[in-house]
């Protein structure tokens, strides 16, 4: 039974009997972290490939699996985690469905699935926090270091007396703005969201009714910029004056990229971030319809296996 429950839950069983004290030395049960569905099933070509069943080796899969929960890895394979773990929400969600039972949360976004590996790249930390109805304003801090404009954290405030709960940070002695305010500023000068904001930065405070998603501008350094998608707002009147840090509509960098994850009901938000400035954002909840970039995109490769003949459709 323990192989197939989450790590943190199975080791949490010693808390209630001692008979799973000796899960944590089991080479058999830190293995079943490797199988295909374990937390860790992303590596097993690799563990296949360098320890195959028919050779001699000793592994010490409990040292394995601390091992790799800090990865120092490439681009190419961060696609082939971001892969297996959307394989893995799609089998948990089809089996869900089948068997009547409630389906895993949908999700927009790299960090969402995190928690099927628990792992991170080197350096860098999962942060997240639950989203309630109690939402009333969001706050957001960008830091200008040599040049290069990084938004360092998202605080998010409720009104029904619950903790305000923070992803990153904010730097002590920021300079305080309202929504309003910083509107007014980037306004009359487009160009003071680049240049006004050096140490200890800006944190700007603004009202949200209804998080349904965000727009972030980033590239391989981090997030240079975010935009606010209210519950009442179309994506495409999203305010232009919500976007603290550079602007995602109108960016001119080709190495950076804005990104929207949006939901019908953000649940949950979930970010990448190290020391100095957030890496990455995800969320997870509900939604009544696919991501229409994905549609999009994949009409684009179903049209061109048509034009190339290359699959054969059989109507119905």
């Amino acid at each position: 039974m323990s192989s197939m429950l989450p790590t943190k839950e199975a080791l949490d069983l010693r808390h209630v009997t001692r008979a799973a004290i000796p899960l944590f030395t089991s080479s058999k049960f830190w293995r079943t972290r490797f199988a295909i569905n374990g937390e860790r099933g992303f590596l097993l070509p690799i563990v296949r490939k360098f320890f195959p069943p028919e050779g001699n080796h000793e592994i010490d899969w409990r040292l394995l699996y601390h091992c790799t929960a800090r990865l120092n890895c490439s681009d190419w394979f961060e696609i082939e985690i971001r892969a297996w773990e959307t394989l893995r929400w799609l089998r948990d969600t089809a089996s869900a469905i089948h068997r009547g039972r409630p389906r895993p949360p949908d999700f927009r976004g790299s960090p969402a699935l995190q928690h099927y590996h628990n792992t991170a790249r080197r350096n860098t930390f999962i942060e997240s926090v639950e989203i309630t109805s109690s939402l009333c304003k969001i706050a957001i801090s960008a830091l200008q270091e040599a040049g290069e404009v990084n938004i360092t954290g998202i605080e998010f405030i409720f009104d029904d007396g619950r903790p305000k709960a923070m992803l990153g940070f904010a730097t002590p002695g920021a300079r305080q703005m309202s929504r309003e305010k910083y509107a007014r500023k980037t306004r009359r000068s487009p160009f003071d969201r680049h240049t006004t904001w050096p140490y200890p930065g800006v944190r700007v405070t603004m009202d949200v009714f209804g998080l349904r998603g965000i727009v972030f501008l980033k590239d391989a350094n981090g997030i240079h910029g975010i935009s606010i998608y209210h519950g009442w707002e179309e994506f495409d009147e999203l305010d232009d004056s919500l976007c603290i840090g550079l602007a995602t509509h109108d960016y001119d960098e080709q190495e950076q990229v804005a990104y929207s994850v949006s939901l019908d009901k953000v649940e949950k938000v979930i970010a990448v971030v190290d020391n100095r400035k957030m890496i990455d954002l995800g969320i997870s909840g509900t939604t009544t319809k696919r991501s229409v970039y994905a549609e999009d995109e994949w009409n684009d490769v179903v049209d061109m296996y048509k034009r190339d003949n290359t699959i054969l459709l059989k109507s119905v």
